[in-house]
């Protein structure tokens, strides 16, 4: 997120002069912000996450230096903290992927996946948590 934080700054700053300017980009252009949820949301083992392929292949092939994102950028925890920095930084949207081995689980008796309601609450309090703050999700 500290990468966001400094394109955000770099964007404010750059739109200050903005009014002197021609504009270049339409007065309804939303500036926003991306992740994919592998990348950011860390917390492998929390909120009755399962494995998922990815993390799989990491155990399997850890003696050949394959990174793992068991924490990544630990979004899980600190979500509310880097929705604060998108609005600092003047974000009006973001797009998240959702990780499917934290919203359903696999259920071995009925071999069907099930929702896991810990993962559907985070990602609940997380849009809920972009709306407060007026950024689309």
């Amino acid at each position: 997120m500290r990468l966001l934080h400094l394109l955000g700054a770099a964007l404010a700053g750059a739109t200050v002069f903005a009014d002197d300017a021609p504009r270049c980009f339409p007065a309804d252009f939303m500036f926003g912000s991306a992740t994919a949820a592998y990348q950011v949301e860390g917390a492998w083992n929390e909120g009755g996450r399962t494995p998922s392929i990815w993390d799989e292949f990491c155990r399997t092939q850890h003696r050949k230096k394959v990174a793992c994102a068991n924490v990544a950028d630990d979004f899980y925890h600190r979500y509310r903290d880097d929705i604060k920095l998108m609005v600092e930084t003047g974000l009006q949207s973001s797009r998240f992927s959702v990780s499917w081995s934290r919203a359903m689980n696999w259920n071995p008796e009925t071999k069907r996946m099930q929702p896991n309601p810990q993962g559907l609450a985070f990602y609940h309090a997380l849009v809920d948590e972009l709306n407060a703050n007026n950024i689309a999700g």
